[in-house]
């Protein structure tokens, strides 16, 4: 594999693997800045909490997420990336602004939408679509995938705490060891795991810290950082995720511009 393509592999790697961890915090409602003052005594034990916010996963239709990702390879930055939209699980339709800045090729916007099984992207004023049936996209809308990662995972409750917009939340750093995620990966992606052929995937410690919200169980705020290693190359990924309004009626509408978009062959790594 050459070596662009290889980079290529294994960010587009790296990117879905986030995409599985971002949704153990599908369930948020509402904002918090991450930083932890006092933490009192927590009233209940991991097993029980790990339950309950897998339960109030599985009642999310929508949603309006936003991301923070910074990744580095072999210790230099690639590129900072933010994003934010809205999420209609129920419709299969979903409408994100991504904000890449390389240090190369300074900042971009990038509009995207999910309609259904294809995925449309706006870049340099250029509209192109994809089909993404093959990729099972729209299982996040079951959230299969990311309940497995929330029941393999331990969890160790640091104690409880009020928010900054005023919520009682739980303070939990949760672990996830490198035989759960492979499986998971291989679950998600079988033999189409991100343009890797041949090449042995190692998973580092991926480390999240997630605030939970004491009466309703939603994870209200996530930090996380992991790291993958292929063909000698590590890149480290790290993310804070926050989702509000869950469940809020969402309006999505398809450019008229994106109708006429280019087809991009679907996995071209």
């Amino acid at each position: 594999m050459a070596p662009t393509t290889r980079r290529t592999a294994l960010l587009a790697l790296v990117l879905a693997v986030s995409l599985l961890l971002a949704g153990c915090t599908t369930a948020i409602n509402g904002d918090d800045d991450g930083t932890d003052t006092e933490l009192d005594d927590a009233d209940i034990d991991e097993s029980d909490l790990q339950a309950a916010a897998v339960e109030a996963m599985e009642d999310v239709e929508t949603a309006t997420v936003a991301h923070e990702m910074t990744m580095s390879l072999d210790g230099e930055q690639l590129f900072d990336l933010s994003s934010n939209g809205v999420v209609d699980y129920e419709a299969q339709e979903m409408e994100l602004m991504t904000v890449m800045d390389d240090p190369m090729m300074g900042e971009q916007e990038i509009p995207q939408y999910v309609i259904g099984d294809t995925m449309y992207m706006e870049f340099e004023g250029d509209w192109v679509k994809e089909n993404v049936s093959s990729e099972n996209f729209w299982e996040n809308e079951e959230l299969t995938q990311q309940q497995e990662v929330l029941e393999e995972a331990d969890l160790d409750i640091q104690g409880e705490k009020e928010t900054d917009d005023g919520h009682e939340v739980y303070v939990v750093n949760m672990s996830v060891d490198e035989e759960t995620m492979e499986s998971i990966v291989e679950d998600e992606f079988g033999e189409q795991e991100p343009a890797m052929p041949g090449e042995e995937i190692e998973f580092g410690e991926i480390s999240v810290t997630q605030h939970i919200d004491t009466e309703s169980s939603h994870i209200r705020f996530a930090e996380m950082e992991f790291e993958i290693t292929a063909a000698g190359q590590t890149v480290t990924m790290e993310m804070t995720v926050e989702t509000s309004d869950i469940n809020e009626p969402v309006d999505i509408e398809l450019p008229e511009e994106a109708e006429d978009a280019t087809t991009q062959p679907a996995n071209p790594f």
